[in-house]
């Protein structure tokens, strides 16, 4: 239990389902709605003029009338709207894709079947429109949100159950005042008022048996008013029943008890001011640890420190107004002129007046007023100066202030654009934070219900853009034994040992490599033997493995229920100007790889191809991927052959002039040991002489009687 749960269960601990019965329940819910409608009051009405000055209603009755009578135009420059709607876009073309991390390794190779999930359940709930339509009014009046449901349909004789998304009005939203959260995670209850015509009351199944609960309510609604304060909740009229359009406010709650062992309940239910219509409820939705969750999920733009919520235009209020009054003033002054003069110098001021108004008008004075001065038309051209230079000021306070697109500079490429646009949107990155966290809870709930109530064997079409038709078949719960499990798993690359551990566990993987060891050892005695061997070892042991009872029991094939993965947002950002400047990125790496004479592989032109705007983008990579035609093919045979032929040549050719540098090398080679050879002889015969003569000179050598003696001595 958390600490915000903590003190909740604190407070409205007297709200145990022990302590209070169903009427207990309905005053307290009635006393919910009050003091919400009370405490938010002055808060909506604010966001009642945020979406007005966004539909360019930006001048008060009291203003316009002021205006009408000293003939002054009511001039709107709204940019307000556009720097919202520059938001809105940047939020339409984010893409937010939740992502599936394995909590196991035994679901590490299922969890892209979540995401496989989610997207289906996306484009069945039209999930990107309704994210933007609640981005809408978080940014302009503050609030939104959705609530999730599902419906339990038979096709074909086959079950199948749709989950629901439906959008909410920021003004049919009701909630615990005392929240502070950007969420409402803090929020001990939420709701929805909605309008409903009394025909459709009758007739919803959802209320069958409850036309006297309706009657009751329709009978008292002289005494009986819930929208005591008449704003932003009410239909046309100012009580919580329409008599002349027969319409009836009906109210829907969710709210958290907590029993005394610490277990926490969402309960649900539906009421008018009469009675219950649908009696409080346990919500049945479980988050993926069996605890219950809201079903419904808002979020906020900024929450101020009394817990009033609001959106980025409040800010932008102020200077709108002084941007159009001093639009308005300058133009007055424009169109206005004022007269100075001395008494006796007009005879007539009123017709003077009317003929300094007309654009043609004759102006007649007594004789020398203008010479002396007594008469002078003052224009407002100097003060409308001064007027536009506040005007154009006002605009810059709002960029600075609020915050900005990529400016009206012209970029020199999609890149620059990207980037203008990025630093343009940093100042709102606090009301982004806030949509992708609810995006992320959003995300998550749908997970949750999608393991709750998917239990059938079923496919589903997930939108695939690396697919050439766009979309590819999941199937999820496929029912099979256990042995098949293995064989598909063997089949995806797993190996038998890891195959056999993820579908039952470590053991029987044990036990396979025993098998299999005995199986080697029996096959190699039978090789020695000099049998002959034909079986290999692993399947013998996967065979006996097929043969155990364990492997003919079921087994659900992406079984969501059981997959147990965290869900995450990856978020990109999918606008034009982005796309282009990631293009431009690859084309000037491409440019770069090709000018230094490397090979570019053809799955990084797919790539290529497929980051760029084209919109027969599949149609060129198919026809990259065909094999060319016949003829093409020989000639690229012929070609290649060539290139071989030339190749070998040139191989050959090396070859040889290789072969003859060598044998020109050891020629020079022994040449160059024999001149060693004969200079050493030579050094050799030198050191004797040299030895020879110094021994004479020191007389060690004695001259002997011989026929070698004289020869010697010569």
């Amino acid at each position: 239990m958390t600490q915000a749960d903590g003190r909740i269960n604190a407070a409205e601990n007297h709200l145990s389902s022990e302590r209070i019965g169903d009427d207990g329940r309905l005053i307290r819910c009635i006393e919910w709605y009050k003091g919400w409608e009370e405490a938010t009051h002055e808060a909506r009405l604010e966001a009642t003029l945020d979406r007005d000055y966004y539909d360019n209603k930006q001048w008060r009755s009291d203003e316009e009338a002021d205006l009408d009578d000293r003939g002054q135009p009511i001039v709107t420059t709204n940019k307000m709207g556009p720097m919202l709607d520059f938001l809105l876009g940047v939020e339409a073309t984010t893409v937010r894709s939740p992502r599936a991390y394995p909590r196991t390794p035994a679901h590490a190779d299922d969890a892209s079947i979540a995401e496989d999930a989610l997207a289906f359940a996306a484009d069945e709930t039209e999930w990107d429109y309704k994210r933007s339509y609640t981005a809408k009014h978080q940014v302009i009046e503050g609030i939104g949100g959705h609530i999730h449901g599902v419906i339990e349909q038979v096709v074909n004789g086959s079950r199948r159950v749709i989950l629901t998304i439906d959008e909410l009005e920021w003004d049919r939203i009701w909630y615990d005042p005392h929240s502070r959260k950007p969420d409402f995670s803090d929020a001990q209850y939420l709701g929805i008022v909605v309008w409903r015509h009394l025909d459709d009351l009758y007739d919803d199944p959802m209320y069958s048996g409850k036309r006297d609960v309706i009657e009751a309510a329709k009978g008292n609604f002289a005494d009986a008013q819930l929208s005591f304060l008449g704003d932003t909740a009410d239909d046309a009229p100012r009580r919580w029943f329409d008599s002349k359009t027969s319409r009836m406010q009906i109210f829907e709650c969710y709210w958290t008890e907590w029993d005394k062992a610490g277990g926490r309940t969402i309960w649900g239910a539906h009421f008018n001011r009469a009675d219950w219509l649908i009696k409080p409820f346990p919500v049945p939705f479980r988050d993926d640890r069996g605890r219950p969750f809201n079903p419904m999920e808002l979020v906020s733009g900024y929450v101020d420190r009394d817990g009033n919520r609001y959106g980025a235009g409040r800010r932008l209020r102020s200077p709108q107004d002084e941007r159009n009054k001093r639009r308005s003033k300058m133009m007055h002054h424009l169109s206005t002129k004022q007269v100075m003069y001395e008494d006796q110098a007009i005879d007539d001021i009123e017709e003077f007046m009317e003929e300094v108004a007309k654009p043609d008008g004759k102006l007649r004075v007594n004789r020398n007023a203008i010479a002396e001065g007594r008469v002078q038309i003052l224009d407002g051209s100097a003060l409308a100066m001064g007027q536009f230079q506040a005007y154009q000021a006002t605009g810059a306070d709002m960029d600075e202030i609020g915050f900005g697109g990529p400016g009206d500079a012209p970029a020199s490429s999609a890149r620059e654009f990207s980037e203008r646009r990025e630093v343009g949107t940093l100042k709102m990155r606090p009301i982004f934070q806030h949509l992708e966290r609810y995006d992320w809870r959003s995300q998550r709930k749908v997970w949750w219900l999608i393991r709750q109530n998917w239990t059938e064997d079923m496919w589903l079409r997930v939108r695939d853009d690396e697919e050439n038709e766009g979309y590819r078949f999941v199937r999820i719960n496929q029912q099979m034994t256990k042995g098949m499990r293995v064989l598909d798993l063997m089949d995806k690359g797993h190996t038998p040992q890891k195959a056999i551990s993820l579908v039952f566990g470590p053991g029987p993987a044990r036990v396979y490599d025993q098998v299999l060891q005995m199986a080697t050892q029996r096959l190699q005695q039978e090789a020695q033997q000099g049998f002959e061997v034909t079986d290999d070892p692993a399947d013998i042991a996967l065979r006996s493995l097929m043969k155990a009872p364990q492997a003919k029991d079921p087994f659900t094939e992406h079984d969501v229920a059981q997959l147990d993965v965290d869900i995450r947002l990856e978020v990109v950002d999918a606008s034009p100007s982005v796309q282009a400047a990631q293009h431009e990125r690859l084309l000037e790496f491409l440019h770069r790889m090709a000018t230094a004479g490397k090979q570019i592989p053809d799955s990084w032109i797919e790539m290529v191809i497929m980051s760029s705007p084209l919109a027969n983008r599949r149609q060129l990579i198919a026809k990259l991927k065909e094999p060319p035609p016949p003829e093409v093919v020989q000639q690229q045979q012929q070609q290649q052959q060539a290139a071989m032929q030339e190749m070998a040549a040139r191989i050959a050719k090396l070859e040889a002039e290789a072969e003859l540098k060598k044998a020109q090398a050891d020629k020079a080679g022994a040449q160059a040991e024999a001149v060693v050879i004969e200079a050493g002889k030579a050094q050799a015969a030198t050191a004797k002489l040299i030895v020879e003569t110094e021994a004479i000179e020191e007389g060690a050598l004695k001259p002997s009687r011989g026929i070698g003696n004289d020869s010697a001595l010569q």
